[in-house]
């Protein structure tokens, strides 16, 4: 039954809602937190709980400021005021309208008394709920309990409006059909294909940290087919549109080590020069860039690397720690990529001792005394040798590497 867990968020804040009444103000439990209370959801100690209120500010911090252990200001100006009661962090937020200008997703703010002209401004109907403390009563206006029973994602007004106001709003929506099982409604799918283009407004790291909220979802395969549909997801990551991601998308439910691995599965057999654009373009961290071309290099050279001993080296030195996660991909990419995944495991059990030092057998100092040469280019010329010829030759003694590394220098003369 919907709202079976109310009761006990009700309690929780009844201290807090018994003192805005005395004040004369009035207290609602709104947006997430009352729509998984409707999905009977168990609302944990760890979740924040949003309220709003026809409270001014300074009413708010007069009210709350005697029974918080802690009060956070920031957000005044925008009429937030952030408390911790009883270890329990709260946003408690003036009923709000909003104003905004073609070019910034960044709205005109002006505070309000009536509770449906701040549930208007909420991003879907289904995070347009409020329940009134301590009375306990729902109120509904944009209809989000009926789209919950429904599973239908749609706007409290025109989409048209919605997504004009905030385009971020249109990437939100995947992960809420994605996350909630909901359908886009139609409008609202025409309303995305219309505006992909103002999606261009956004910041790429907002766009880039929403995209990552989506591909961390459970099974996010349905939100990013919506972002294809209406070509919201060629505003910003157009490689992602390829051949093969059809079938892939269907089984990223399988890909269950989080959002990265899951975009270098998608972005799997995109050139690499072309994935390291993009990722920066996206403002990607030199890290995660490095690592999601190191785990697609490994993909890209692993059935290679089962060939000989010497490619096996080569391929587990360059990997790094990002073997398992290629292995993982290899074998999702494809069928036969369970049997490359078998050999490379068995390799890698066959030459375990020998894996444990790839480096050259050699350091710079014994290079310069073995070629009688100084500090210079040479030297890591000779290093880089010297590392190959590990990789090809297996295990070297210091003798041996020297006289190879001589021959080498004779020919390099």
């Amino acid at each position: 039954m919907p709202f079976a867990n109310l009761d006990a968020v009700a309690a929780e804040v009844h201290v807090l809602a018994e003192h805005f009444a005395a004040a004369g103000h009035r207290l609602y439990l709104v947006g997430g937190i009352v729509r998984d209370l409707w999905l009977d959801r168990v609302i944990d100690g760890e979740v924040d709980i949003d309220l709003t209120s026809d409270a001014r500010p300074d009413e708010i911090k007069a009210i709350v400021g005697p029974l918080a252990d802690a009060l956070w200001l920031q957000g005044e100006r925008f009429g937030t005021i952030g408390a911790q009661l009883d270890g329990r962090a709260y946003e408690i937020t003036t009923h709000r309208s909003e104003a905004y200008v073609a070019e910034s997703r960044k709205p005109s703010v002006s505070f309000s008394t009536a509770i449906d002209q701040d549930l208007s401004r909420r991003d879907f109907t289904v995070n347009a709920m409020a329940v009134e403390v301590p009375s306990v009563a729902l109120t509904d206006p944009y209809g989000g309990a009926e789209d919950l029973a429904q599973r239908r994602l749609r706007t409290p007004l025109d989409p048209e409006v919605s997504f004009t106001d905030d385009p971020l709003r249109m990437l939100r929506a995947a992960r809420f059909v994605a996350g909630y099982g909901l359908d886009a409604d139609p409008a609202l799918i025409v309303a995305m294909t219309e505006l992909a283009e103002r999606l261009d407004i956004v910041s790429v790291e907002r766009i880039r940290d929403e995209f990552d909220k989506l591909l961390a979802l459970e099974d996010p395969a349905s939100g990013i087919e919506l972002l294809i549909e209406t070509g919201v997801l060629a505003r910003f990551a157009p490689e992602l549109d390829h051949v093969g991601l059809s079938d892939r998308l269907p089984r990223l439910v399988e890909l269950s080590g989080g959002a990265r691995l899951r975009l270098a599965g998608l972005l799997a057999g995109v050139p690499l020069e072309t994935v390291g654009k993009r990722l920066s373009a996206l403002r990607y961290s030199n890290e995660i860039r490095k690592s999601i071309l190191t785990v697609l290099r490994s993909v890209e050279g692993l059935r290679a690397a089962t060939s000989t001993p010497g490619a096996f080296r080569r391929w587990f030195d360059e990997s790094q720690d990002h073997r398992a996660e290629a292995r993982v991909l290899v074998g999702w990419l494809d069928a036969g990529g369970a049997d490359v995944v078998a050999a490379s495991v068995a390799l890698e059990h066959e030459l375990a001792a020998d894996l444990a030092t790839l480096g050259p057998p050699l350091t710079g100092e014994e290079v310069m005394e073995s070629l009688g040469i100084a500090q210079g280019k040479a030297i890591g010329e000779a290093l880089d040798f010297l590392k190959e010829l590990r990789y090809e030759q297996g295990p070297l003694s210091g003798a041996e590497a020297r006289e190879h590394l001589r021959e080498w220098w004779t020919s390099q003369a």
